[in-house]
């Protein structure tokens, strides 16, 4: 069973803002088409011998250019940011299309009135191609579409219809003329809503698409970084390894006249790990590192040489240095582990802490 779509009940902002180009771009257009039946009608019937006609023609004259002002002056204020909401401009525009509307319903009644056939044939002709160009042009507007189209086409059907003879038939298939129209122009509403629908979810799906990817280079490059940092960072204690040692030693030393170069042992750390668990030990190495890392400069490398050797270099002498203070002073405050003090420490003299000098 094919299903047809129905419009939606309600113009929605995004949908309303989609719609304000298209009636900007048909409004002039449209108001210049309604001038140029308006004088050629005009010039019909008072060559038929109609002359309050120009009464009707100057009063059209001025309502265009109250809405061609308005149109400019509408223009002008949303170039400025001070225009009304998309809603309210389509609004006052079909406002404008009613207002001809009315202009020509008054025409249509006292014209096809007139005993002349050729200015009722002429009126009749120009009320139908208004009607039916207004299918595609007023497809942006809900309401003032079929009721431009009943008001160009209803009071001169009635007026047809009122006189005798083949006019009342003619009136008669003007009603079934507006109603083809008005059916024409909910199908042509109906199909602009959806384009304008599609076109809105074609820009979300590309707006989700980007964040998509956007997204996912995001964590490609963060997955990118973090295998970086984990194949030259120790996972334990977040110091370098020996790979990231190696790869940033040159850096570090780049430009120093001199360059100190410490290897820790520590001492008593296999005794540790065998009586109180890895997680001891763990917690003595994580210790370690922190105390190096908060305490040396910014420009020295630490690194975690193998299970519980360090190795730490810094540019410059070592002689009263910052950096031979701190490794003098890493054991000073006691190291301990669920109140249990930890003896660990370093033994000079059988090489636990070896001091390099690189000139």
């Amino acid at each position: 069973m094919t299903t047809h779509p129905t419009p939606p009940s309600r113009q929605s902002g995004q949908v309303a803002a989609a719609l304000v180009p298209i009636v900007r771009r048909n409004y002039l257009p449209a108001l210049f088409v309604n001038y140029v039946a308006s004088t050629a009608v005009s010039v019909l019937a008072a060559a038929a011998g109609v002359t309050w006609v120009w009464w009707w023609f100057g009063l059209v004259t001025l309502v265009s250019l109250v809405r061609i002002a308005g149109h400019r002056a509408m223009g002008a204020a949303m170039a400025r940011g001070q225009g009304p909401t998309p809603e309210r401009e389509i609004f006052i525009a079909g406002l404008g299309k009613l207002a001809a509307a009315v202009s020509w319903a008054v025409l249509a009644w006292l014209l096809l009135g007139v005993a002349d056939p050729l200015v009722k044939f002429a009126t009749s002709i120009v009320l139908a191609g208004m009607a039916a160009g207004a299918i595609g042009i007023l497809s942006p507007f809900g309401i003032v579409g079929p009721l431009y189209i009943a008001t160009l086409m209803v009071p001169g059907a009635i007026r047809l219809i009122l006189e005798s003879g083949p006019d009342s038939v003619i009136g008669l298939l003007g009603f079934v003329f507006c109603g083809v129209m008005i059916a024409g122009h909910r199908a042509n509403r109906i199909l602009l809503l959806q384009s304008v629908q599609l076109g809105q979810r074609n820009s979300e799906l590309m707006a989700e698409i980007l964040d998509a990817n956007q997204t996912l280079e995001n964590k490609v490059r963060e997955r990118t970084e973090t295998l970086e940092h984990q194949a030259s960072h120790d996972l334990l204690t977040g110091l370098l390894n020996r790979r990231g040692l190696s790869e940033q030693f040159d850096r570090a030393i780049t430009g120093a006249a001199t360059a100190c170069v410490y290897f820790l042992d520590l001492n008593r750390f296999k005794r540790i790990n065998d009586t109180l668990g890895h997680d001891a030990g763990d917690y003595v190495l994580r210790e370690i590192a922190l105390r190096l890392m908060t305490r040396l400069p910014a420009n020295a490398l630490i690194a975690r040489w193998g299970g519980d050797e360090l190795v730490v270099v810094t540019p410059g002498s070592a002689e009263g240095g910052t950096s031979s203070f701190v490794m003098e002073n890493l054991f000073a405050t006691p190291y301990v582990f669920y109140g249990q003090t930890l003896d660990i420490g370093y033994a000079s003299e059988e090489g636990h802490l070896a001091l390099i000098k690189r000139r």
